[in-house]
This record gives structure tokens, sequence and C-alpha cells, in this order.
């Protein structure tokens, strides 16, 4: 096992929020690929509020756009490389950005 001392990045966007024409979430994961960072999620949330305050849930009879969040982990010089073109594919969704730890098993 190899400790490496990384950064987290994560994005809260909604699942219907765009970017150009494309869903913010894949252009967002696509810049990550391009960047080269070592890989990127996308996590759908079960409720969740944003700056508008409007309350998105999956409950019945309450539909709507669901709260995501995309996460990306590498060097902390790969993901501050990649910031300045996630923050254009972004609008008003908040970045967060965090020193971790993390382990390598295998090869």
């Amino acid at each position: 096992m190899e400790l490496t001392s990384g950064k987290l990045l994560r994005i809260y966007v909604d699942e219907h929020d765009l970017a150009g024409t494309k869903p913010r979430y894949v252009a967002l994961v696509q810049a990550l690929r391009d960047a080269g960072i070592a890989g990127a999620t996308v996590l759908r949330g079960i409720e969740g509020f944003g700056s508008h305050g409007v309350i998105h849930t999956s409950k019945l009879f309450h539909g709507g756009p669901m709260p995501l969040v995309v996460e990306a982990i590498d060097t902390p010089s790969k993901i501050d490389a990649v910031v300045d073109t996630l923050a254009a594919l972004t609008g008003e969704s908040p970045i967060i950005m965090q020193d971790v730890v993390f382990a390598r098993f295998g090869t």
C-alpha cells in the first residue's frame, strides 16, 4: 500500500444544469478526462438545496432536477491545473477542494 498526498475536488450541480448544449456534469467529467485526471465520479443525491433554497427530492410527487456531485481525486498539481477550465463550466456551482491522503493498492 502506498499513501499519496492528493486533492479531492467536488462540484455541486443539478442534473438539468447545462454547459452549452451538454448536461453540466457531462461537460465537467469530459474536462477532467481531457486534463488527464486519474478518475471522476458523478454521485446522485436523494435530496438537497442550493443557493436558491429550492428543495429537490426524489420523493414521490416532488420531482425536479436532482442534486449531483462530481468528484475527482488526483495530485494537487493536476487538480490545480484544471480548476480554471472547470470554473468556466460551473456557472454558479461551488467547487470544493480538500487536501487528502489516499491509498493505492496493487499496481
